[in-house]
């Protein structure tokens, strides 16, 4: 019965592991993000490494993110293209594209881009090369912003 429940446990978690899609080294295609009504840019470019964050206003961890992390990258680091994706618009949004006209600034309503990208909570980044494959994925910190 032990090696049973301890069999269990472990397809368990490789289902689990194989459901979260897109891995690294998978390839992004950029028509993916079709549905996206774009707030500003949207003019993505697949030559271009390219950051993704998703986003959430209410959460205060993706304030802090934006706020200390991908705002400033954007000054430091113009050859990185970033994209913010969002469920919904917002004041703060409406504020980031007037005064950051080189982010790109997307709405996700149907969730179609975090579900490709498989995105269950926030903040979640991706970090997608310039030959159009996921190089990372995960939470971005304070560190990052040295790549």
């Amino acid at each position: 019965m032990k090696n049973l429940i301890i069999l269990l446990l472990l397809l368990g978690g490789s289902i689990t592991a194989m459901a979260q899609t897109p891995i690294v080294n998978s390839k992004i295609k950029y028509k993916d993000f079709k549905d996206v009504k774009w707030i500003n840019g949207g003019d993505i470019h697949d030559e271009h490494t390219t950051l993704v964050e998703f986003y959430i206003d209410g959460n205060p961890s993706c304030r802090v993110i934006m706020d200390e992390v991908l705002l400033p990258m954007h000054k430091d680091k113009p050859d990185v293209q970033i994209i913010i994706l969002a469920f919904e618009e917002s004041t703060r949004l409406r504020v980031i594209a007037e005064n950051y006209p080189g982010v790109n600034i997307g709405l996700d309503p149907k969730g179609s881009v975090f579900k490709l990208f498989g995105v269950k909570y926030v903040p979640q980044s991706v970090l997608i090369g310039e030959n159009d494959r996921i190089k990372w994925r995960g939470a971005l910190n304070q560190s990052f912003s040295t790549l």
